[in-house]
């Protein structure tokens, strides 16, 4: 049992995603869903408060597990970081990379691919959003799917607090020999604290090393991921060359706009996340 100042914390245990979506509506902004609780423990740590309810969707299997289709692939949102991290369908992406730099094994066991979207500045989200993932969801009418950073989107909004994330979607990722995929976590220390920065890279280059697909992504300590989409247009169906590599490169520092805190500042993070790219892609 736990307290809340003077209150006792109730816990809920729904059985299915509408009754967890109804139990939030019922309950009001006093309540809040978890899964792993990694992030709830660390809030509770710091700040020895709580939400006063709980809505456990431990029991909602439908929202665990990883599903192979043509066209792409399903996770459920309660699907932990360590099995993304080991599971044969997803090692070869950014998504298991990612999740191989997130914490402790102790702590990944518990924590969910849901758990660290909703937080909002995961690690796993720049890889996402490099993907180009989509989130499925239910807002009490029925399930919806959109693209992650259009998600991203209605973060502080109140539109947000009515959807119940329960899956993502990756579509399916065409690799060839010149395929560059990277994914990278600049930490104090790595896995164990709140990364720097962090960026992703997806990006598919023809015989001659047009650029014919990137996706670029980045984010890290309290600076929301988001895709770096005018850099993206610079370098789409190019053949870089010295010029566009150096207008790229003062694009990065531009278009990324993390915030500073007690461990670096904004500066020093846009000039990793610049290096980072540049030499993921010019290599």
């Amino acid at each position: 049992m736990r307290f809340v100042g003077e209150e006792c914390m109730q816990v809920w245990i729904p059985n299915s995603v509408e009754e967890a979506w109804s139990l939030q509506r019922q309950l009001g902004p006093d309540a809040c869903f978890v899964a792993g609780g990694t992030l709830l423990q660390t809030q509770w740590e710091k700040t020895n408060a709580g939400p006063l309810y709980l809505i456990s969707l431990e029991k909602i299997d439908s929202m665990r597990g990883i599903e192979q289709m043509l066209y792409g692939t399903y996770i459920g949102a309660l699907t932990t970081l360590e099995i993304c991290r080991n599971d044969s369908v997803l090692s070869p992406t950014l998504l298991a990379e990612a999740a191989r730099h997130i914490a402790a094994p102790a702590v990944r066991s518990r924590a969910t691919i849901g758990g660290n979207i909703v937080n909002g500045y995961g690690d796993t989200i720049p890889a996402l959003l490099a993907m180009e993932a989509k989130v499925r969801y239910f807002d009490g009418i029925g399930y919806r799917m959109e693209e992650l950073g259009e998600w991203f989107s209605k973060r502080n909004t109140k539109a947000i607090d009515s959807m119940l994330l329960t899956s993502i979607y990756l579509p399916a990722q065409t690799q060839t020999s010149q395929s560059i995929n990277v994914y990278r976590k600049v930490g104090r220390r790595d896995a164990f604290c709140p990364s720097l920065v962090t960026v992703a890279v997806c990006c598919n280059k023809d015989e001659e090393g047009k650029i014919q697909h990137i996706r670029l992504a980045a984010g890290g300590g309290e600076s929301l991921p988001r895709r770096l989409v005018e850099c993206e247009l610079l370098l789409q169906g190019t053949i870089p060359n010295t010029e566009i590599w150096k207008k790229f490169y003062s694009n990065i520092l531009k278009e990324f706009t993390p915030v500073s805190d007690e461990f670096a500042s904004a500066d020093y993070r846009r000039l990793v996340a610049a290096n980072i790219l540049a030499s993921a892609l010019m290599t």
